[in-house]
């Protein structure tokens, strides 16, 4: 097997995936929507054992529950709609809303109107949730969060019950906290030795800047930590035949569109950027108020000395 990666830089060049489109597959979901993948894990998070003719279908939706990568996939299994999703920055207390809305939008599409005036009851799929997390926060190894946490009269003693609650089991499968899951799942436990491999050349190859990082320089680094790690693991033989056949698109899978927690942090560096900027002009208009020349001035605030004239 070669130790090269044919990866372009632009992950729209080549055979690559079509860069305009508004979301993209992410690599959690490219590899967990293959049944057998997707059914390993479920037999583990579910204590049971799917066979290989167990009755499966991807019903997995079009809208993501995340803005950006589609990281997401569910599959009914048997009887049971399952929902795995990857999340790799902090557990949002949203997330059981966004959950009651997935399975909404998927039972919705499974019946019309006129199904649910009929007489006859209907029969739907059991729902389990699952979150998969590998971020840098710590966490538990296994964590439960509801819907009810949400509810803005709960706890309380005067209001014991409600009508409605939904459950997700989040599992912490960053390879330090030792999870079971990754000992019972091969691919995931590779899917996450990548997504390390991957964060430890992104943090080294933002040490060498030596100095915090812009959004430009940030996505550069990301994108050649994708394809260090990538070469890694073919060397490895980890995830192999899943990068040989995907190595175009992976970097676009790792860092595909900008999501809603990039542009967050974008918006608070421009104003992080643009509040120096005015600080920068106020400390200059001051020294020059002061009697200062236009050399100190511009020698301490990196001001131009025609910028500094025009004040």
């Amino acid at each position: 097997m070669s130790d090269e990666t044919n990866i372009p830089d632009n992950p729209g060049d080549a055979d690559g995936p079509d860069a305009n489109r508004e979301f993209k597959d992410g690599m959690f979901r490219a590899i967990f929507r293959d049944p057998k993948e997707f059914l390993r894990v479920a037999s583990f998070v579910l204590k049971t054992d799917f066979g290989p003719d167990t009755p499966m279908e991807e019903v997995t939706l079009s809208s993501p529950l995340y803005m950006g990568r589609k990281n997401d996939v569910s599959f009914l299994v048997d009887g049971r709609l399952i929902v795995f999703t990857e999340h790799q920055s902090t557990v949002s207390p949203n997330i059981p809303l966004r959950f009651l809305i997935y399975a909404a939008d998927t039972y919705k599409a499974r019946f019309s109107v006129k199904d649910l005036h009929r007489s006859r009851r209907l029969m739907i799929p059991r729902p389990y949730f699952f979150v998969f997390y590998n971020g840098n926060k710590n966490v538990p190894p296994v964590e439960t969060i509801r819907l009810s946490d949400m509810f803005t009269d709960w706890p309380c003693p005067k209001n014991p019950s409600f009508s409605l609650d939904l459950e997700i089991t989040v599992y912490n499968i960053n390879i330090s906290s030792a999870p079971e899951i990754l000992h019972k799942c091969g691919t995931l436990a590779q899917y996450e030795t990548f997504v390390e491999l991957v964060r430890g050349y992104e943090n080294e190859l933002a040490f060498r800047y030596e100095k915090p990082l812009n959004r430009q320089e940030k996505d550069l680094v990301l994108k050649q930590a994708v394809k260090l790690a990538t070469a890694e693991c073919l060397k490895r033989g980890i995830l192999a035949d899943f990068l040989n056949t995907h190595a175009k698109e992976i970097v676009y899978m790792m860092t595909g569109p900008i999501t809603v927690e990039d542009m967050k942090e974008y918006w608070q560096e421009e104003a992080r950027e643009e509040g120096m900027a005015k600080g920068i002009v106020q400390t200059a208009k001051a020294m020059k108020t002061e009697g200062f020349d236009p050399e100190t001035i511009a020698k301490i605030t990196g001001l131009t000395i025609d910028d500094i004239r025009r004040l």
